[in-house]
């Protein structure tokens, strides 16, 4: 199981991809989100934004990911309902197997987010929020705050999830 960064160590992270990357394409959320994955995975560098640059404009969502494996990982997109205990499980089978994931959230129109902390019945994501032109810094968002602010939005929550498939006879 990979070591989890600290959540200051992640923060640190996302501003490093948020600094280098000028995203000037828009509707690259899902792009940029599993490029952060495999950045906290420390699978590809810094400077890696191939996805991104593939899927410039088109606001693919998740299920354009679904059964890719991406430099070794597996994902898997989901629709879950968000006001049972399916999602919450969901949620804290990634983080306890030292896995992050992204969600889809209605802010600022629909934009992805990676969580990648549970602490105290709360779940923290992060993402570069704010216009395109400036650079801002990243977001941080509480998601159970921010979920119930949204429950007469939201009957279900988008995820994006991975796994990492274990080589035959290693």
């Amino acid at each position: 199981m990979p070591v989890m960064k600290t959540p200051i160590e992640t923060l640190a992270l996302v501003q490093r991809h948020v600094q280098k990357y000028n995203n000037q394409t828009g509707g690259s959320c899902a792009a940029s989100g599993i490029e952060m994955i495999l950045k906290l995975e420390g699978l590809v560098p810094d400077n890696f934004y191939e996805i991104q640059d593939k899927y410039q404009y088109q606001n693919t969502g998740f299920a354009e990911f679904d059964g890719k494996n991406i430099h070794g990982l597996v994902f898997r997109a989901r629709r879950l309902p968000w006001r049972d205990l399916s999602l919450t499980e969901a949620m804290l089978t990634e983080l306890n197997a030292g896995r992050y994931f992204l969600v889809s959230l209605p802010v600022g129109g629909w934009h992805v987010f990676v969580v990648f902390l549970h602490n105290q019945d709360d779940f923290h994501a992060v993402s570069k929020f704010g216009t395109f032109e400036t650079g801002t810094e990243p977001m941080i968002l509480n998601m159970i705050t921010t979920l119930c602010q949204f429950l007469k939005v939201l009957d279900e929550l988008d995820i994006l999830t991975y796994s990492k498939p274990e080589l035959i006879g290693s």
